[in-house]
């Protein structure tokens, strides 16, 4: 029999009064005019404030969240690698290219759209799934890469050398650090996926609300375990995303910890439409304060997010096929 200390439900305390404390702060973020004096805060008080809000999220209470949300894990000669990941047809996946391609000693050939076993350098896997007991990731499927951006200097530049001036590690920009993966095994009648916003966000001089997820590697802000923490999706709901135009991505308060690269966001009229995935631009910690600017994004732990208008053109420059029928890919 499993020791009690193993068995996870959202009925565990500990859990409650997360779920309890974000509740009590929803004013707070849900409309711009409200008693909260965010302001007035320090950004460390902004910090705390704002992390309160990313909370566990019972899969089991919707069919899309379990079903098109997951981990995705690369083991490579280095060790293994994981980010989040959103199912986004029947048969495919997409996440950060940062997950892959960062080492400089993983090959990549320059093209958009390399064949399948392209991808064999990897052995990637995509884990789904939350059971009763919420024990995480009970299923997992094999993929390969179907699609991805790595034209050097177009899509990436040198982030890290060593004192040979050898470059160690690549850099995404934002709107390039997106790859999708191809399921190898999948089910065509599988409805349960995510579409692509692709066209250009208007987004509100006071920035838009969003709804974000993903799959820290340890969300250690928090007073749960690291067994208890790691076997859940941690939501965020009323985040921002702001204006502008940075190398980086789509800049956001919403909190985005080590492991989240690749997590979702939407926005809550339209929660079966990504409008990003978390970038490789992120801060070093994740936990951003609640008001942050172009210009102090670094001083205040801002994020950023992948959007998909970039990736719509270039798949529909290497395929002539609109990314909106990727569906239709799954034989």
């Amino acid at each position: 029999m499993k020791a009690l200390a193993m068995i996870l439900t959202f009925d565990t305390q500990a859990v409650k009064d997360l779920i309890a404390a974000s509740e009590e702060i929803n004013e707070c973020f849900s409309k711009d005019v409200n008693n909260c004096k965010i302001d007035k805060m320090s950004v460390e008080e902004q910090r705390e404030l704002n992390s309160q809000r990313l909370i566990p999220y019972d899969r089991t209470q919707n069919v899309l969240m379990n079903d098109a949300t997951g981990a995705v894990s690369a083991h490579m000669a280095s060790g293994v690698e994981a980010a989040s990941g959103q199912k986004i047809s029947s048969c495919h996946i997409i996440t950060s290219a940062h997950l892959l391609y960062t080492n400089s000693n993983i090959q990549v050939d320059g093209q958009d759209f390399p064949a399948l076993k392209d991808s064999e350098q990897f052995d990637i896997n995509f884990h789904t799934g939350q059971t009763c007991d919420a024990r995480l990731f009970d299923k997992k499927v094999g993929a390969q890469v179907f699609f991805k951006m790595t034209d050097a200097g177009k899509d990436f530049v040198c982030g890290k050398q060593n004192n040979s001036g050898q470059c160690l590690e690549r850099r995404f920009f934002g709107k390039s650090d997106l790859v999708i993966l191809k399921l190898k095994n999948y089910n065509k009648n599988d409805k349960n996926f995510f579409k692509l916003k692709t066209t250009p966000a208007a987004i509100s001089t006071a920035g838009d609300r969003v709804n974000c997820w993903g799959y820290p590697e340890y969300n250690n802000q928090i007073k749960l375990s690291k067994d208890m923490s790691d076997k859940m999706l941690w939501f965020q709901k009323d985040a921002k995303i702001f204006n502008g135009s940075y190398d980086r991505g789509v800049l956001t308060n919403a909190i985005a910890y080590p492991g989240m690269s690749g997590g979702g966001c939407v926005v809550s009229s339209n929660p079966k439409e990504l409008v990003g995935v978390f970038a490789a631009g992120n801060s070093a910690t994740g936990h951003s304060a609640v008001e942050v600017t172009a210009k102090t994004a670094d001083a205040k732990s801002a994020n950023f997010l992948s959007s998909f208008q970039h990736l719509a053109e270039r798949y529909k420059q290497a395929t002539h096929k609109d990314i909106a029928d990727l569906d239709s890919e799954c034989e």
